[in-house]
């Protein structure tokens, strides 16, 4: 019994010295009434152990007070008026600061015109569930976004398998405009055998309605808002749609919020993208594959993000090569690259006994190799381990 009485005392007296430098805080003018209730309360609670506890609580909210302070807020709120992304809501949102409704930079988002919050705690942790929930409500920011037949699979990641049977993709389909789109996204599972607890890649899932908005050639993108604040470990998601000129202005202030950058160029719609695929079958270039690899090379194409028609060609097998130009990724690097650039062209340029002795400390290196029952020779400067551009050339002239 003396040691629970003792142990009371003391931290009784431990709470009065925190209580008597809260009084010398209010009195300097560092904190306001307000605090000093909330602090008190959290010392009669005991929530503080040690002093130093204590004041990094106070610096950290003392802190957050100045950067939420409410004409800091209503700045802010002006500028998103002027930009158009807070509209129609603009007196609901001073309102909402006067008020203190605004607790964390996110909340700003309840009153933008097309945004929306997205909280997982809010929907069953079961990916059958789950999934489709958060396409719907990031869909609900416009109209033109609304979908039907949402289906998806999850299938371990290929590229990622020398790593560990740990990475997967979540794939989704969904029915827009009568046009049916896909998305292939990174996806975290507790356990291979346990879908449940896991986790969509958030700043690529949304990109199927981004391929929405550019078949409908709208001058908008859906862009990720990353949230910061209290509530952060939450992995609340924040979503939000701005015009190029609306993410520039955004994001030249990042004081609350900020938004992901998202590409406004000319990328090929999904009927071009068709018409290209079918254009290059009238061509030739897929003459060296299988029915499987084109079949499979088309799947992959309306599952990603498509930047150019080169995305296009990059996704079927043996038609690019791409290397870095830094040689001292390779042995022989020269000798590499011949063997590659065959290898694309389906053996119709076919060399043979092809040499090139790399040390990367001589600064001159020479590729020898034989073509047509003729020998070539060529010698290349180099240049730290860059490439010789000289050696892009050559080919061409053969």
């Amino acid at each position: 019994m003396k040691t629970k009485n003792s142990a009371k005392k003391n931290k009784k007296k431990e709470n009065q010295k925190f209580t008597d430098y809260l009084a010398k805080l209010k009195e300097c003018g560092l904190i306001n009434e307000k605090q000093v209730h909330y602090f008190q309360k959290e010392i009669n609670n005991n929530s503080y152990g040690y002093k130093l506890q204590f004041l990094q609580d106070i610096s950290f909210r003392a802190l957050k007070a100045d950067y939420m302070a409410p004409e800091k807020l209503k700045e802010f709120a002006d500028k998103l008026k002027d930009y158009k992304i807070v509209d129609k809501k603009y007196e609901n949102l001073i309102a909402a600061i006067d008020e203190e409704k605004i607790q964390e930079p996110i909340d700003f988002l309840l009153y933008c015109e097309k945004s929306t919050i997205i909280n997982p705690k809010n929907y069953s942790d079961k990916a059958e569930v789950f999934l489709e929930a958060i396409h719907k409500k990031t869909a609900s920011v416009l109209p033109e976004l609304a979908f039907t037949d949402f289906e998806y699979k999850i299938v371990p990641d290929a590229e990622m398998s020398a790593y560990g049977d740990n990475y997967y993709n979540c794939i989704v389909s969904l029915k827009s405009n009568g046009k049916v789109y896909k998305q292939k996204s990174g996806f975290y599972p507790s356990s291979k055998n346990d879908y449940s607890a896991g986790e969509i890649e958030i700043q690529n899932y949304y990109q199927i309605f981004n391929k929405i908005l550019i078949d409908l050639n709208a001058p908008y993108r859906v862009h990720d808002v990353p949230v910061f604040g209290d509530n952060s470990s939450v992995s609340q998601i924040g979503i939000m749609v701005l015009t190029k000129e609306q993410e520039k202005k955004l994001n030249e202030f990042v004081t609350y919020l900020s938004a992901s950058y998202e590409d406004f160029k000319n990328k090929p719609t999904s009927l071009e993208i068709e018409k290209a695929i079918e254009e290059y079958a009238k061509i030739g270039l897929f003459s060296n594959l299988t029915i499987e690899e084109i079949t499979e090379g088309k799947e992959r194409t309306s599952e990603l993000e498509i930047m150019d028609y080169n995305d296009i060609l990059s996704v079927f097998p043996n038609l690019i090569y791409s290397f870095d130009t830094e040689l001292g990724n390779l042995e022989d690097p020269y000798a590499e690259l011949v063997k590659e650039f065959s290898k694309i062209s389906h053996n119709e340029f076919n060399p043979s006994d092809i040499l090139n002795q790399f040390q990367g400390r001589k600064r001159k290196t020479t590729l020898k190799f034989k073509l047509d029952n003729k020998s070539y020779s060529k010698t290349f400067k180099i240049d730290s381990d860059w490439i010789d551009i000289i050696f892009l050339i050559l080919f061409n002239l053969l």
